[in-house]
């Protein structure tokens, strides 16, 4: 007696195999961290030797977050939420391939067009960590760890600009990384009003005090929420990014400390902002006892912008953009191709109408703006470790605290590219792209 033919079960191909592994939630938080790493444990001016200015290794990562991204899109596993990102991302993207094209459409020089496709490929990076981010975070849970990991990375960036400032010595030029090779001569520390100006692994002490201003506000939250830890574990952080701030010796610095807890200070209960008040003249004390002069310092700079040199180069940069821009409104001269050498700007703002036209500039003001409303979309979580009733409280009051600080810090980002062009430095577009992507997963992230 013949059997009737049995159905073949298919087993999994190795395609259906690897687009599992890429769109892994476990998978993307590593990359996601492996990207908050490399920026900080890295060097900026570093590349990879054979791919020139395009080898940021921080970079590389950001591209490979955008193939995880598109995995996870071809499986059909984003949320539906998050879709005003991806809306807005796409826009830049597309204002960015727009003023590509029209450079490569005119004479262009080749380092101009050189530089043109270097930016293509700086905002693809920038896009994949922050679609990445965004949407890696099925549970707060997950979005929680890479938190805490950005905090203590962060960290580190500023304890070592702490030992920089105190020692004088850039430190990090005495370690080799093989493969990689400097773009450009490294100049991590400085000075400035008789103190020593610290840039830890970043290019400059603007992207040093950019990147750690982003961080603040989480590390304040988790140091007055995340009551699981232990204070010392907790608070340490926040201390040090503080510090770090403080003797950067930089406006961006003291700014960033005002408007991040500012926008923090708007959801804390009555208690914490209390404590708060009461800790701030007591810092300004310890740091006026403990770097004599500083405190003088830090008044200057804000008091003699008139005569100081960086501010007047910003605000003589307004007639040069104006001129360019004048040409190309729409669209730009192209993506990259205004190059250091002609004037640096410090403004990325600026630098986007230049490069990219009102469209690039509008796309990219409507990307922060997303981002930041998200942080407003979330509910309360329902976390299967949080048993009793307060606990649960905690657990909604530490995720509403987490949503301001996402909020916090990317309003200080904002704010901050008025004095820095972001893009230009691997270790700022990072984090920016970072802080952008977690203030948007904060509202989606599933309760």
């Amino acid at each position: 007696m013949r059997l009737p033919p049995q159905p073949e079960t298919a087993g999994p191909s190795v395609a259906d195999g690897g687009a599992r592994i890429l769109a892994g939630d476990r998978d993307a938080l590593a990359l996601l961290t492996l990207v908050a790493v490399l920026l900080v444990a890295v060097p900026s001016d570093l590349r990879v030797s054979a791919l020139g200015g395009a080898g940021a290794p921080s970079a590389l990562a950001g591209l490979a977050c955008l193939a995880v991204w598109a995995a996870r899109a071809a499986t059909g596993r984003l949320d539906r939420r998050t879709l005003p990102v991806r809306l807005a991302v796409l826009a830049l993207a597309a204002a960015v391939l727009a003023s590509w094209t029209a450079a490569m459409l005119r004479p262009t020089p080749p380092l101009e067009s050189s530089a043109a496709d270097l930016g293509v490929l700086r905002t693809a990076a920038f896009c994949g960590v922050l679609l990445l981010a965004a949407e890696h975070a099925p549970r707060p849970e997950r979005l929680l760890v890479l938190q805490r990991r950005i905090v203590l990375l962060g960290a580190g960036l500023a304890l070592l600009g702490l030992v920089q400032f105190v020692t004088g010595r850039t430190l990090v030029d005495r370690i080799t990384f093989p493969g990689l090779a400097s773009a450009q001569q490294f100049s991590a520390v400085g000075e400035r009003g008789g103190f020593v100006r610290a840039a830890g692994t970043a290019m400059s002490s603007l992207e040093y005090s950019y990147t750690l201003a982003l961080v603040l506000p989480a590390a304040i939250t988790l140091a007055c929420f995340d009551i699981s830890r232990g204070r010392v574990r907790r608070a340490l952080p926040a201390v040090l990014l503080v510090a770090a701030l403080l003797t950067s010796v930089s406006r961006s610095g003291v700014v960033g400390i005002v408007v991040g807890g500012a926008v923090l200070a708007v959801a804390w209960p009555g208690h914490v902002r209390r404590t708060m008040l009461l800790l701030a003249p007591v810092g300004a004390v310890l740091l006026y006892v403990a770097v004599p002069g500083m405190a003088g310092t830090i008044r200057y700079l804000f008091i003699s912008t008139s005569d100081d040199p960086s501010t007047q180069s910003r605000t003589g940069s307004y007639d040069v953009a104006a001129h360019f821009v004048d040409a190309s409104p729409l669209v730009g001269r192209g993506v990259g191709t205004f190059l250091p050498s002609y004037r640096i700007l410090d403004n990325q703002y600026l630098l986007l109408t230049v490069e990219t036209g009102l469209v690039g500039l509008a796309a990219f003001v409507a990307l922060l703006v997303t981002c930041a409303a998200l942080t407003r979309g979330g509910r309360s979580p329902r976390r299967t470790g949080a048993s009793t009733e307060p606990d649960r409280q905690l657990d909604r009051q530490l995720d509403r605290q987490l949503r301001q600080a996402a909020l916090a810090a990317v309003v200080v980002g904002a704010a901050l590219a008025a004095v820095l062009d972001v893009m230009a430095f691997p270790m700022a577009a990072g984090a920016l792209a970072l802080v952008c992507g977690t203030a948007a997963a904060q509202g989606v992230a599933r309760r």
